[in-house]
């Protein structure tokens, strides 16, 4: 692999994990601000507990991080592997490290609800799926598998 390839594989890497990063703090706010809604509340005078794990804000949050996580290792593995045998297309992982990104924004505007997924959030799902599957094909023609 030369210099510029393992370059590129690394800064699509490193957004990745930038992106990671913001998921998680993004996940920590909402639970600052369903436990700070809570208390303030509480003073008001309501006797609702506060139930962390049933929260519609906190789901969000959840789902976020979550699927970041369930995904992350085979886009990542799918990536490297891309980049190790066929070193090109690397600038397809930004789409991947844009979905990502888009994921907390489209589930914040009502993708992810109690009662599932909704319309917004295929916008980020779709276009990483997609992503994947390219790289899962490249791989497969890399390594000499039969094609149809």
């Amino acid at each position: 692999m030369n210099q510029q390839v393992l370059r590129e594989a690394c800064q699509v890497t490193l957004g990745y994990f930038g992106v990671f990063l913001l998921t998680i703090l993004f996940q920590v706010y909402l639970k600052a601000k369903t436990i700070i809604d809570h208390r303030q509340k509480k003073q008001q005078g309501s006797k609702e507990k506060l139930d962390i794990y049933n929260s519609p804000i906190m789901l969000i949050g959840n789902r976020s991080t979550g699927n970041f996580v369930e995904w992350q290792t085979i886009f990542l593995g799918l990536f490297w592997m891309n980049a190790i045998l066929n070193g090109t297309y690397l600038w397809v992982g930004w789409i991947g490290v844009g979905a990502r990104l888009a994921y907390p924004i489209f589930a914040l505007i009502g993708g992810i609800k109690q009662s599932g997924a909704n319309g917004p959030i295929f916008l980020a799902t779709i276009p990483h799926y997609a992503v994947m599957t390219f790289y899962s094909y490249q791989v497969y023609q890399a390594v000499g598998m039969p094609t149809f």
